[in-house]
């Protein structure tokens, strides 16, 4: 039987045919498919009064042609374009006769079946709207940081005016910084598109937002528009030290953010929602008064304004809306209390406030601090004790104190100073020796700091924990997590205890709750661990586990290490890395094993 002929026609039989050709010659390769320049001649278009040639944004590959606005709509469909094109490329199959269709696509292709299309956007000449037509009015950079996890950003332009505006006269720049730093060579500039209502904004998001979260970014109604960065080279990739500007022909109109850099450690826009006071003007100088700062909730509550011009705050408004350490790491967010006018921040206990520059920002006009006018991010204040700020309204007349004071909190540690209380431990684990295998009953309340949490014991027990007071620690079993942390003190009423494995424990209890808020440190011994008398204590261990994580003899005390994993930790200790490792020591049928079940047990060199 004849074997059926496979037919290739049009223009992929003449890019089959050209391809051939140049692999049996010696000739240079096409150049990649590019659109040189595309003119539309008055000589081959009598609708036209002048040549008019089309702008190339080469980075998201649009054209933009703008014609005399005495050209006819219905006259598009006539137009006749020329191009040229880098060499050895072409139109495939052809230039459009038809441009009508808006945005018109034009496809550049080579001999080697590379192809590039590029959106033709043709319509009526951009009118001089002025330099206050467009302004940025919402700027929010929330969590998910170098394209990782949710990614939500977005920047909201206002159309000002009392017109109608055509986008394409607009071009968005990044003034792009790493570290605080400028670093210009990766500034993008895009041309914006549309047409946008007077009234109206236009909302520009990341691609990568949380969509489920923050689903009003992508649904606003007419006449709002919305722009994925997706198909605007992904500009909105800041992490909140980076700046934008509005630019008409090459002129600054509008800025976020102080463009210029201001130092490596300033990330003035991380994790804050900033919306445009009412009324301002476009400004090509960066004021941050002109715009009011919010701290960000992660919800969808965020975006709420989305869309919306900014509401007018009153004359007599002097409300904090917002108060940060933000050179801290991690960072200090206030917690303001506007019922009371009073501003918390936590930070770690030993922490030097004498000279620090707070960040803040008001629904007011401005903020003063021992009677002079001081700015965000750039006064130095001492903050070691309670510390008054003045917000001042528009109207000055009006104005309120907010006191800033700071509550210390302590970082858990692993320490040899033993506790001082007696919470009845030694008493539970005596009795649940003297219990044996059998268990027995046993009601007596124990008080101790927690140890160590989550320990899977038995497929029914797999939430344990152990409890340790001066005297004595014990494990106790638990089939579900309790909610005290680590380092906190609880109080325990057991229902039986037994020993098993020669492990004494508390079988079971009925209630479980945490006595105070104090953070304990985690009392360790050192020295022989192997003995019945060094079960439910917590001992320090230096040397190596590895995958298999038994029988080491390298640490601080004698005898065969055994270290009872979890599956999170196994390619960490896999590696064989040294360090210091804090547990319980419990007893498993015939050996001791280390309960390590949280990463900060964990002491890596």
């Amino acid at each position: 039987m004849k074997k059926p002929t496979r037919v290739i026609t049009g223009f992929a039989t003449l890019l089959a045919l050209a391809a051939i050709a140049l692999l049996s010659t010696c000739a240079e390769p096409p150049a990649s498919p590019e659109l040189v320049s595309l003119i539309f001649r008055a000589a081959d278009n009598p609708a036209l009064p002048v040549d008019v040639e089309g702008v190339i944004d080469e980075g998201t590959d649009l054209v933009t042609v703008r014609l005399p606005d005495t050209v006819p709509v219905a006259a598009y469909a006539d137009l006749k374009a020329q191009a040229i094109f880098s060499e050895g490329n072409s139109a495939a199959p052809s230039l459009p006769s038809d441009f009508s269709m808006n945005p018109t696509p034009i496809t550049v292709a080579n001999a080697l079946g590379e192809q590039r299309t590029y959106l033709v956007d043709l319509s009526p000449e951009v009118k001089d709207y002025g330099p206050d037509a467009l302004i940025f009015t919402e700027y929010y950079a929330g969590t998910g940081y170098a394209l990782k996890n949710d990614f939500n950003r977005w920047i909201e332009i206002t159309n000002i005016a009392s017109e109608t505006v055509d986008l394409s006269a607009f071009h968005l720049r990044k003034a792009a910084r790493q570290d605080g730093l400028r670093v210009p060579e990766l500034d993008q500039s895009i041309r914006l598109s549309g047409n946008l209502p007077a009234g109206a904004s236009l909302l520009i998001y990341a691609d990568r937002t949380n969509s489920s979260t923050f689903s009003q970014v992508r649904s606003l109604v007419a006449p709002d528009l919305t722009r994925s960065d997706a198909l605007l080279n992904g500009i909105l990739d800041f992490d909140g030290d980076d700046g934008y500007q509005l630019l008409r022909d090459g002129v600054v109109l509008d800025v976020i953010g102080p463009n210029g850099g201001t130092g490596g450690e300033s990330y003035w826009g991380r994790e804050k929602r900033m919306l445009r006071k009412n009324g301002r003007l476009p400004s090509p100088v960066w004021d941050e008064k002109a715009w009011v700062a919010y701290v960000i909730t992660n919800t969808a509550s965020d975006d709420d304004n989305a869309g919306n011009l900014t509401p007018a705050f009153g004359t007599t408004d002097t409300t904090l809306t917002y108060f940060a350490l933000e050179n801290f790491t991690p960072r200090v967010y206030g917690t303001i209390n506007q019922t009371d006018k009073t501003v918390v921040l936590s930070v770690e206990e030993g922490t030097d406030l004498s000279a620090v520059r707070p960040y803040f920002s008001t629904q007011g006009a401005g903020v003063t601090y021992q009677s002079k006018l001081i700015y965000s991010g750039e006064t130095t204040v001492n903050l070691n004790s309670p510390q008054v700020f003045t917000i001042w309204a528009s109207d000055p007349s009006f104005s309120q104190n907010y006191t800033v004071s700071v509550s210390y909190y302590h970082v858990m540690q692993y320490v040899p100073t033993n506790y001082t209380f007696s919470g009845g431990v030694k008493a539970a684990y005596d009795a649940a020796i003297a219990a044996g295998g059998t268990s027995t009953p046993y009601t007596t309340p124990a008080e101790g700091v927690v140890t160590a949490k989550n320990v899977y014991m038995t497929s029914t027990y797999k939430n344990c924990f152990f409890i340790q007071d001066r005297d004595k620690g014990i494990l106790v079993l638990s089939a579900t997590a309790i909610a005290p942390p680590v380092g906190s003190r609880v109080r325990v009423v057991p229902t039986s205890v037994v020993t098993y494995y020669s492990m004494p424990e508390i079988q079971g209890f009925t209630s479980v709750s945490q006595v105070d808020t104090t953070v304990y440190d985690i009392y360790y011994k050192t020295g022989a661990y192997n003995s019945l008398d060094s079960l439910g204590d917590v001992y320090m261990w230096d040397g190596i586990i590895a995958e298999g994580m038994d029988n080491y003899y390298v640490g601080t005390f004698e005898g065969a290490l055994q270290y009872h994993g979890t599956s999170a930790f196994k390619t960490t200790l896999a590696e064989g890395k040294r360090g210091t490792f804090y547990g319980p020591i419990t007893f498993s049928y015939d050996v001791y094993r280390m309960e390590i079940n949280d990463p900060f047990q964990i002491k890596l060199r």
